[in-house]
């Protein structure tokens, strides 16, 4: 199956599931708002968050959908990998498994010296002989 094919079935099965839900035209909607009011206020399954928080345009809708998982692997890697900064504070806050924490503090501990390196704004460390 060509990968255009694929995604084509994974839409439409996404879109059978949502009508089937009764959820499907809040989410359908072109105005973001409307989306993320469909969010806020609806009872989505985890696996429909999933799929808004992943892949949603608008940074809000995702937020929304962020603040709704329970799901801590989840969490993790959309606080760690998402693209806007406030959806990855949300998936954050929602981020209490402490292991995925202490990974999340590392990883992003690297992140910042990696980029500092690379930026060479590393603050200098003065020797002193003893």
């Amino acid at each position: 199956m060509k990968a255009a094919q694929k995604l084509l079935t994974i839409a439409t099965a996404m879109c059978f599931l949502l009508a089937a839900s009764g959820c499907g035209p809040e989410l359908d909607s072109t105005d973001p708002r409307e989306r993320q009011k469909a969010i806020r206020n609806g009872r989505f399954d985890q696996s429909t968050l999933e799929y808004v928080a992943k892949r949603d345009r608008d940074p809000g809708v995702r937020e929304a959908a962020a603040t709704k998982l329970t799901d801590q692997r989840l969490l993790a890697n959309i606080a760690y990998g998402d693209d806007d900064g406030n959806v990855r504070y949300a998936a954050l806050r929602r981020l209490v498994d402490e292991p995925l924490l202490a990974e999340y503090a590392i990883k992003y501990a690297c992140r910042i010296t990696e980029f500092l390196m690379k930026n060479d704004t590393l603050p200098r460390v003065k020797t002193i002989p003893y």
